[in-house]
C-alpha cells in the first residue's frame, strides 16, 4: 500500500472514530437579517482584531457593520476572517453576512448565495452554508452539511467541530470520496 493512501485510510477511520465518540453539538446560529430598526453606529470598512495572551489571535474585516447597543450585537455585511491555528498556520473564512457580540469574543458567518468558505493552509477548503466561532472553546462549529475538499479527497458530512487549538476536525455522517 502507498504511503498517501495508507495515510489518508489512516485518517478517515481516526475521523470516522472521533464521529462516533464525539460528544455533544453546538448549534449553529443563523444569522437573523439585522432589525430595520435604525443602528445606533454604522460604519464602513472595519477591522476588528482579537488577542489573547498578548498575542493577536484572529482579525476580521468587514465592508459594513451596524452596531445596536440594546442587544449588543453587530450586523457585519462581506465578511473576512483571519486565524491562527495552534501550529502556527493561518486559515480563512469568508461569509456574506454576519453577526457579532459586543466585545467581538463570539460570531457566526453565513453565506446569502452558495457556501461560507474556509481555507486552510494544508491545501482543503471547508464549505458549508453557516458556521460559529466559539471563544471559550476556540472552535468553529455548524450543524449544516460540510464538504472539506483538496489533495486527492472529498470528505461530506453533516455537522463540524474544528478546534484551533488541536487542529482537529469532527464531523458526522461522514462520506469519504479518494480520487
Amino acid at each position: 500500500m502507498n504511503k498517501p493512501f495508507a495515510a489518508l485510510t489512516g485518517s478517515v477511520i481516526v475521523v470516522t472514530a472521533l464521529l462516533f465518540f464525539a460528544g455533544e453539538w453546538k448549534r449553529s446560529p443563523k444569522v437573523a437579517s439585522a432589525p430595520e430598526e435604525t443602528a445606533d453606529i454604522r460604519l464602513s470598512k472595519i477591522l476588528f482584531v482579537q488577542t489573547r495572551a498578548g498575542q493577536k489571535d484572529w482579525e476580521l474585516t468587514a465592508e459594513e457593520a451596524r452596531f445596536f447597543e440594546k442587544d449588543e450585537t453587530a450586523f457585519l455585511k462581506k465578511i473576512f476572517v483571519k486565524m491562527q491555528s495552534a501550529k502556527g498556520g493561518p486559515l480563512t473564512l469568508r461569509g456574506d453576512t454576519g453577526r457579532m457580540e459586543a466585545g467581538g469574543a463570539a460570531f457566526s458567518l453565513q453565506q446569502e448565495n452558495g457556501p461560507v468558505l474556509v481555507q486552510l493552509n494544508n491545501g482543503y477548503t471547508i464549505q458549508t452554508a453557516s458556521l460559529a466561532w466559539s471563544p471559550e472553546e476556540r472552535m468553529i462549529h455548524t450543524q449544516d452539511r460540510v464538504e472539506v475538499s483538496g489533495l486527492g479527497v472529498s470528505i461530506r458530512g453533516v455537522g463540524m467541530r474544528l478546534s484551533l487549538d488541536r487542529s482537529e476536525m469532527t464531523l458526522r455522517n461522514v462520506h469519504a470520496e479518494i480520487y
